[in-house]
């Protein structure tokens, strides 16, 4: 998961590692991934893919195979190393392999359109050069999602998305478990719901006290929570709990006036201030009624829209932050509220631009007809809730999509299972 707009922190550290990778279109040995430079390597940034130049044609044929990324670099001085947990992070991309840290193996990952989160350890030198290596392949297996040699859409190759190292403090606002909730709505207030969860990584429990607010567009402070005290085990086990907040006069989010608020959490010991983020999120009310159609906040609003793929030739699927942008303002200038993500999840830089322009979206996992159970079922709820947990606090999305044109009733109920537990409060397709 990844820091974008819609999410930010002051309290947390965000190394990035997206420019001059080497890169190799083979499989390379461990030798490749843990030295400096070799002849013949290419120097590329992030996001890169290496079938670029590729647009999709059915059965014609385009690189499948394997692609290695190596990166020397060096923490910044000074950061106080031991306050926080270390993770390698990813944005998304299609794909699976491994990621290597100065020739250390520290674990496989699927891209799975979402990206990936490796925790470094005791790995990372703070006093020392270090040596980042990534294997990836295009060629994946029959339970990576989306689980089909040559579906309607290029199975692109490479990192699609930026990588940086992240630092979170040890005492710390569980994002996964962050939910926003907006319950009753009126002219005069809304009321919402905050879920979230504190977790602990000290050697011991820690006392605490969070707080709550809301501020609107302009960064005025709109409701406020009471200061509450916890105490948090040391074991890494989520505290949970949940506010109420009252937004008064509140601004409703829709096409025609995407209104938003950030909800920021303040957690502080002794210490001082350990944690403070925010999350973006809209009040809003959306339904689909039967036999009457689409309302949103109480009005019937006919979905006018388009299907879209994160894909360009020229820059294959690894598109720059500013084309994801301006994609969505193609979309709106059309005269479109409506954009269905086919058929996988997207950037959150698109997304981030759909909440801000006022484009409803139906956003969707990755597949393509072909439907199973065992590993490819267990691989798309886990894709189904990493997205949605990644997504569900955005104003903008108004649909889960459980597959394309597929015809698994199992599979649809146990990724209805993912949603209903995850977001009760949207539907799903």
């Amino acid at each position: 998961m990844t820091d974008t707009t819609d999410r930010a922190s002051s309290t947390r550290i965000r190394v990035d590692l997206s420019h001059d990778w080497a890169f190799v279109k083979r499989n390379p040995g461990r030798r490749w991934l843990r030295e400096g430079s070799e002849p013949g390597d290419e120097v590329v940034d992030l996001p890169h893919s290496w079938n670029a130049r590729d647009s999709f044609a059915m059965h014609t044929a385009y690189y499948r195979g394997h692609g290695a990324y190596r990166k020397a670099f060096q923490m910044p001085a000074g950061i106080p190393h031991e306050d926080y947990l270390w993770f390698i992070r990813s944005e998304g991309f299609y794909g699976t392999g491994d990621v290597w840290l100065n020739g250390r193996k520290l674990g496989a990952v699927d891209g799975q359109y979402l990206g990936f989160t490796l925790g470094t350890g005791r790995h990372l030198p703070f006093d020392a050069p270090a040596i980042l290596g990534i294997r990836l392949t295009n060629k994946c297996r029959s339970y990576v999602l989306p689980g089909i040699a040559d579906p309607d859409f290029l199975l692109y190759g490479g990192l699609a998305g930026k990588v940086w190292i992240e630092g979170i403090p040890r005492l710390h606002l569980d994002r996964h478990e962050t939910r926003v909730v907006v319950g009753p709505v009126g002219a005069d207030r809304a009321e919402v719901v905050i879920h979230f969860a504190v977790v602990n990584r000290w050697d011991r429990p820690r006392n605490c006290t969070v707080s709550w607010s809301i501020e609107d567009g302009d960064g005025q402070t709109v409701a406020a929570s009471d200061v509450m005290a916890a105490s948090v085990e040391e074991d890494g086990k989520p505290c949970a709990a949940f506010v109420r907040l009252v937004v008064p006069a509140p601004r409703l989010w829709s096409p025609s006036a995407p209104a938003l608020y950030r909800a920021r959490c303040r957690i502080e010991a002794a210490g001082g201030v350990m944690d403070d983020v925010t999350e973006r999120f809209g009040i809003r009310i959306a339904e689909f009624r039967p036999r009457q159609g689409f309302f949103l906040n109480g009005e019937r609003l006919e979905l006018r829209g388009c299907n879209r793929h994160e894909s360009m030739p020229g820059f294959g699927n690894a598109l720059p932050a500013s084309l994801q942008r301006e994609d969505a303002a193609m979309i709106r200038s059309m005269g479109l509220n409506f954009v269905r993500l086919s058929h996988y999840p997207q950037h959150p830089a698109f997304l981030d631009a759909c909440d801000e322009l006022g484009i409803l979206v139906y956003a969707e996992v990755a597949s393509w007809k072909r439907v199973r159970g065992g590993r490819w079922l267990r691989s798309a709820r886990r894709q189904l809730h990493d997205m949605i947990v990644r997504d569900r606090n955005r104003p903008g999305i108004v649909l889960w999509g459980m597959g394309n044109e597929s015809r698994s009733r199992r599979a649809y109920l146990k990724l209805r299972e993912v949603a209903r537990e995850l977001d009760p409060d949207r539907p799903v397709i």
